[in-house]
C-alpha cells in the first residue's frame, strides 16, 4: 500500500499521495487491479484480507476483544475488592470506637477513684 501513496498518519488515519497513487495507477494497472479485486492468485482480495484483521483484532478470544473482556472482568473484580475494603474499614471503625469508648469510661473511673483515694490520704495524714 505505501507503494501506492497510501500511508498511516501518527493518529491511525490514512492519508494518500494522490500524485504517486496516479503514477502507480498509469505504470501497473493490472497489478493493481489485483490487489484489491478476487482473482486466481489472490483469491479474497484485499477487502477480505482488511475484513479477515479486523474479525481477527476484534475476536473475543483474541485480540483487543478479548482484552476488553479480560478488563472488565479485572474492573469487576476491583469494585468487589474496593466494596469489600470499605466494608472492612466500616467495620473497624465501629470496633476502635467502641474500643476507646470503653476505655474512656474506665479510666474516668479510674480517676474517680484516684480522687477519692487521695482525698481519703489526705484526710489521715491530716494533724488537727
Amino acid at each position: 500500500m505505501s507503494e501506492l501513496g497510501v500511508a498511516t498518519n501518527t493518529d491511525g488515519t490514512l492519508r494518500v499521495d494522490s500524485t504517486l497513487l496516479a503514477k502507480q495507477l498509469a505504470a501497473y494497472p493490472d497489478t493493481i487491479e489485483s490487489m484489491f479485486a478476487p482473482s486466481g492468485t489472490n483469491a479474497l482480495g484485499l477487502s477480505a484480507a482488511l475484513t479477515a484483521l479486523t474479525t481477527s483484532a476484534t475476536s473475543t478470544l483474541t485480540g483487543l476483544g478479548a482484552s476488553t473482556v479480560r478488563y472488565t472482568a479485572a474492573q469487576s473484580d476491583v469494585t468487589k475488592q474496593q466494596d469489600k475494603v470499605a466494608d472492612q474499614t466500616a467495620q473497624l471503625t465501629t470496633r476502635l470506637t467502641q474500643q476507646y469508648a470503653s476505655m474512656n469510661s474506665r479510666v474516668s473511673a479510674y480517676k474517680s477513684t484516684q480522687t477519692f483515694l487521695t482525698g481519703q490520704i489526705a484526710q489521715w495524714n491530716k494533724t488537727s
